[in-house]
């Protein structure tokens, strides 16, 4: 016998992306995430859905280009594949994770507004940018754009 209160397991989901794009499995997100329990199913399911019409926004142009060309998904579009998965469909669901973990973390770490929730919130600033930063290059490599475009001023 435990005294060891345990969460209950609830399965996850699948949402449901545009016809072009991979559908998100929540659970798998959850693990790759790394996101705790405290983060409702609701709350996960909120921020995948926003990441998922941001990063769908961003590779509109590339859909586009390749919707003319025939490919009626990103995972017709020939790719290498690792683990029997391709690429771009890998980068594409490492870029909705990341950018909807940079979000649940600025989501959790304003909740406590008092010094201390504003201390952890400035040392959490360069996590969620690296989490922005993996969303960005995933999207840059699955169109085979380099990750860094410099200009002069």
């Amino acid at each position: 016998m435990s005294f060891i209160a345990l969460p209950e397991e609830t399965p996850g989901t699948t949402l449901t992306n545009s016809a072009f794009f991979p559908d998100i499995d929540t659970d798998a997100a959850r693990k790759a995430m790394r996101v705790v329990e405290m983060v409702t199913d609701e709350r996960l399911a909120a921020a995948l859905k926003s990441a998922m019409a941001y990063v769908n926004g961003q590779l509109r142009p590339y859909r586009e280009r390749q919707e003319a060309a025939g490919f009626a998904t990103l995972e017709n579009i020939p790719a290498e594949e690792i683990a029997g998965e391709s690429v771009k469909v890998s980068r594409y669901i490492e870029a909705v994770q990341s950018w909807a973990t940079a979000q649940l973390i600025e989501e959790y770490t304003t909740l406590d507004i008092t010094n201390t929730g504003q201390k952890r919130a400035e040392m959490q600033t360069p996590v969620i940018d690296g989490h922005r930063r993996d969303a960005y290059w995933a999207i840059m490599d699955l169109q085979g754009k380099p990750r860094t475009v410099a200009e002069l001023i």
